[in-house]
């Protein structure tokens, strides 16, 4: 598993390769962050061959102003 991100203050630069992720979050917003994990460890799990990537507020829309979380396939690489 890597972590990834892209700077705010840089988004078009290449993606950095992080060291740590620190969610600040309530219970409420980590208990749809976890539905949305499984969801897509789900998805990939039936069909590795065609998942990707999904993105958070792509299946949740209370997400859309906030940064942005992507599960991506390791395999799709």
């Amino acid at each position: 598993m890597k972590f990834y991100a892209y700077l705010e203050s840089t988004p078009l630069a290449e993606p950095a390769l992080l060291s740590e992720v620190t969610l600040v979050a309530n219970p409420h917003e980590l208990r749809k962050i976890a539905r949305f994990l499984e969801l897509a460890a789900e998805q990939m799990t039936q069909d590795p061959a065609q998942f990707e990537h999904v993105h958070l507020s792509d299946v949740d829309r209370d997400f859309t102003a906030t940064p942005s979380l992507i599960v991506f396939n390791p395999q799709a690489l």
